[in-house]
């Protein structure tokens, strides 16, 4: 398969899942009174110029002319200056099937110019998967090696007992040859006779036993090696088929390129470095369209005409590069040009425009706080809207892409003379390399592309800056934090100037430039494990999580993120010099009261529902929810079954008999599903009671939006 078919293949299964999500954001909009919700609207803007721009990859110009006008409609409804009536909707479902109509006529034109021509060589056989099975298949080689652990600890266990039935033996036959006299005289005796019989039956009983267990064994042994070495081979095999080439992605944008500076009549040099290097197919397919939008901004913003670079002493043609390397388990990608640079005048006059920061104010923001600016959705400085530029939403797809892929992005920048975007992504989306750590009586994973380096400190090597702790690092102050003040939870014993042991273990985070000293309790093991999502691709609004993790007694590890741990930190370390998007639309937060004596599902559950902007306290069990419940006021409460103190069915029953609490709606949730157990919560006024199993976040999202 050739270039242009790999891309017409790739566009085929592409344009068919954002008509679908377009369709499905039409739906919703039908479906509601009043106003659409602007997030419907937002998601198909961004389908929209997702599918102009891939088509126009692959010259369906037809179909680029469609998407934009679907584009241009979005956007006015965005800004309120169009209402979606049936009338525009209707219009907007005859486009999509339009779309259909002339992809279905140019696959068929393009088709019936092919002629058909022996091939010279016999070609490989292949079969064509579904990457949702491939995924599956992939999950299930973790769960074996989850499984190869579990049976790792059970040959343990049999080897523990063999030693104690060895023990036993070695006693018997020390007792036996201590005591041979006596029993030898009971053999005399004939009511005694059967007491010396069974004890020769013991001694044999433990011989065979004995003999059984190291059987067993070495059987188990074998077994657990054999199972160890084929889930393994099977991970590497699975995650080797979904590696290719970032050239099979990539390299399409020549052509992109070259039309888009015969658009704006430009000269381009473009060159693309490292497509050979390979990584995780889906890694490069949802990086398509950031870097599609990123060359797009540097040929339409970032580099000058010929006149201008003329002027400017420069060569009339312009550069841009598309490197792409592979470090320590990230890919990284660079977008370079050789134009202006980033104009931050330019980004404040628009500031002030859009009431993102006042006048008086803007001289004093930080150039980084500026290009942060730069990713918010509508924010452009181009002067007017075509179908290349204008509308301020492609480093925002950027931005959120990166971020669901659990990357970063950082922009370098040299006024007058470049401008550098860097993408740096997990090569593999599967399996990670994690670092597991503890603080208090809770175990974390942080993945190991995040860490710099691990380190044991002493106390008194801390220095304070501003009234906070830092450390000194190769003669530079790295800011400090321990783990559980950072992501605030109960079990936060790294104390500064408390009562605890001299040494302190470190953790060295980064992000893009910035570094962060992460204290925990310590460093517990380190391995390639599956980081598993609680639902595919929407940890981005989950601020410090990544996903869980199995350990090896089965139980689930809460695995962090690393690039929102850093960045987080320094944002709330900073003073904010813009307004946030937020800031002028602020709503009275609910108030959610969630009790369970598990760490994990407290910090869980914590992070679920605080992404969703509720307010959120915590209880370890019933009688410390009975206490805050005297003292504050809560629009819900969550609470788990099993609880030492207080279990959940009598912190129910105390609830509902109080007068005061009665009408506060409870949901249970517990890990046993028992039919008369969950009979028995809704009996004593339960609003609902959910099962955890896997944890389906969106039944409790839905079930509290039911009641709130």
């Amino acid at each position: 398969m050739d270039l242009k078919q790999k891309l017409l293949a790739a566009f085929e299964v592409e344009h068919k899942e954002i008509l679908q999500r377009i369709r499905a954001n039409l739906v919703l909009i039908e479906g509601k009174e009043g106003p659409p919700d602007p997030k419907w609207l937002d998601e198909a803007f961004r389908m929209a110029h997702s599918l102009k721009g891939a088509s126009r990859v692959v010259d369906y110009n037809e179909v680029m002319t469609f998407a934009h006008s679907l584009e241009t409609l979005f956007a006015k409804a965005r800004k309120g200056e169009l209402l979606l009536d049936k009338e525009i909707l209707s219009s907007i479902h005859s486009t999509l099937n339009s779309i259909e109509t002339s992809i279905e006529a140019t696959r068929q034109n393009k088709s019936s110019s092919v002629t058909n021509t022996k091939p010279v060589d016999q070609p490989v056989e292949s079969l064509r998967l579904n990457a949702t099975h491939l995924d599956q298949i992939l999950s299930t080689a973790g769960e074996f090696i989850t499984s190869k652990r579990n049976q790792t600890e059970t040959s343990t266990q049999l080897t523990k007992a063999g030693r104690i039935i060895r023990g036993m033996e070695k006693e018997w036959s020390f007792c036996r040859k201590l005591n041979a006299a006596q029993l030898r005289q009971l053999t005399l005796v004939p009511e005694f006779g059967g007491i010396s019989q069974y004890f020769h039956s013991v001694e044999r009983g433990l011989r065979s036993l004995s003999r059984q267990v190291r059987q067993v064994s070495k059987l188990h042994q074998r077994n657990s090696w054999e199972l160890r070495r084929m889930s393994e081979q099977l991970q590497e095999d699975v995650q080797h088929a979904r590696m290719v080439p970032a050239q099979s992605v990539f390299e399409g944008f020549h052509k992109m390129t070259h039309d888009l500076a015969t658009d704006t009549r430009k000269q381009i040099g473009f060159r693309a470095i490292g497509l050979e290097i390979e990584a995780d197919r889906l890694v490069l397919q949802a990086l398509k369209d950031p870097v599609m939008h990123l060359l797009r901004n540097s040929i339409s913003h970032g580099v000058e005409s010929p006149e201008e670079r003329a002027r400017a002493g420069k060569p009339t043609t312009a550069q841009v590069i598309l490197r792409i390397e592979s470090n320590r388990g990230l890919l990284k990608v660079y977008i370079e040009d050789d134009g202006n640079g980033i104009n931050y005048e330019k980004i404040k006059q628009r500031a002030i425009q859009e009431k993102l920061v006042t006048a008086e104010a803007v001289n004093s923001v930080d150039p980084s706080q500026l290009t942060e600016l730069m990713f918010r959705p509508g924010f452009s400085t181009a002067n007017e809207i075509s179908d290349i530029s204008g509308r301020g939403m492609g480093l925002s797809v950027v931005q959120e892409t990166v971020k669901r892929l659990r990357g970063q992005i950082e922009i370098v920048s040299t006024p007058g003379q470049k401008t550098t975007f860097v993408l740096s992504i997990p090569i593999k989306l599967s399996t990670h390399r994690v670092l597991i750590v503890s603080i208090g009586n809770q175990i974390f994973g942080i993945p190991s592309y995040g860490i710099e380096r691990v380190l044991k400190i002493e106390k008194d090597e801390l220095q304070a800056i501003g009234g906070k702790p830092v450390l000194m690092l190769n003669d530079k102050p790295l800011s400090f934090v321990g783990l559980g003040d950072l992501i605030g939870t109960s079990d936060a014993s790294i104390q500064l100037n408390g009562k605890v042991g001299k040494t302190i273990s470190v953790v060295i985070l980064k992000s893009g430039g910035k570094r962060l000293a992460l204290a925990v309790d310590s460093f517990l093991n380190e391995r390639e494990t599956l980081i598993q999502d609680l639902q595919s691709f929407t940890l981005a609004n989950l601020i410090y999580i990544n996903g869980v993790m199995n350990l090896e007694d089965g139980t689930l590890c809460i695995v962090l993120n690393p690039i929102e741990l850093v960045d987080s930190f320094k944002e709330k370390n900073q003073i904010p010099s813009f307004k946030s998007e937020t800031e002028s639309n602020q709503i009275l937060q609910k108030r959610i009261l969630v009790v369970d004596d598990s760490i994990t599902t407290r910090t869980l559950e914590k992070s679920i529902l605080e992404a969703k902007d509720f307010h959120v306290t915590l209880a370890i069990d019933g009688v410390e929810a009975l206490e805050l419940l005297t003292t504050d006021a809560f629009d819900l409460i969550i609470s788990d079954v099993e609880m030492p103190r207080m279990d959940g069915f009598t912190l129910l029953k105390e609830i509902k008999g109080n007068p005061r609490l009665a009408k506060i709606p409870v949901i249970m949730v517990t890990s046993v599903a028992n039919a008369a157990d969950q009979e028995r919560g809704l009996h004593l006024g339960a609003y609902a009671y959910l099962i955890k199993q896997k944890f389906d976040q969106n039944a409790l999202l839905e079930t509290i939006g039911q009641i709130l």
